[in-house]
């Protein structure tokens, strides 16, 4: 499998690396806005009639930021944006993105908080940015998306490695280099963060716990991933 990446420097100790990691074909991320409002069901429809997926999965940060990039007039206006994000309250209270993944703990829920309501299983990115659900039948803006592809956007810090932190381990595995341990961090949608020790070829995966703040302590053998967030909202 092939991966394209590209690492623009910022200073000798600390460049952003950018990583497009194809789950199992190749292809870009990409997200289409639909010019009309529609419900949720006729959204998806149009969505795929138009060659995508249907509606968008925003099942990492790197997504979810590009949504809300592209979304900024329609919400600036009032109007809520329609995503592929379900709520199935008679199978086990499940929640689940289009694509097949599990909304994350730092997925973030209007007010802070996950209400669930039988009657309202459709995800809809609220004006403010943040998640709520609702019955889909409100017309409002959808969002079309593609699920072959995921971006993954780091902040990369060489010669360092976080001080421990507790409950933010993910794993840990042998990797041959640091460009696979970032890899490794960009197909796992719960990771945020990844150190690769050169000296004994270790990859440590980090969850959601990891601190917004880090802090790091010198280690020539080590090179730490710091990857893009969800917006934290107040």
């Amino acid at each position: 499998m092939r991966y394209s990446t590209t690492l623009v420097a910022l200073s000798l100790t600390s460049f952003t690396a950018v990583l497009l990691l194809p789950e199992d074909a190749g292809g870009v991320l990409d997200f289409f806005l639909l010019p009309n409002k529609t419900n949720s069901s006729d959204g998806e429809r149009q969505c795929r009639e138009r060659g995508y997926d249907g509606l968008a999965a925003l099942s990492t940060p790197e997504a979810y930021n590009q949504a809300l990039e592209m979304s900024q007039d329609w919400r600036s206006i009032g109007m809520g944006i329609e995503v592929g994000l379900r709520y199935f309250p008679y199978n086990n209270s499940l929640l689940r993105w289009d694509d097949g993944n599990t909304p994350t703990p730092d997925t973030p829920w209007r007010n802070g908080n996950l209400k669930l309501k039988s009657h309202k299983t459709v995800g809809r990115i609220f004006y403010e940015g943040n998640l709520i659900f609702t019955d889909g039948t409100t017309r409002k803006i959808p969002i079309c998306g593609n699920y072959g592809i995921r971006e993954a956007t780091f902040s990369l810090v060489t010669e360092a490695e976080p001080e421990t932190f507790e409950n933010a381990t993910l794993g840990e595995t042998l990797e041959p280099s640091y460009i696979s341990c970032g890899i490794k961090c960009g197909l796992e949608t719960r990771c945020r963060g990844a150190v690769f020790r050169s000296d004994v070829f270790t990859c440590k995966l980090f969850n959601t716990n990891l601190p917004l703040n880090i802090t790091f302590r010198n280690n020539p053998q080590a090179t730490m991933f710091v990857r893009a967030r969800y917006p934290v909202y107040p």
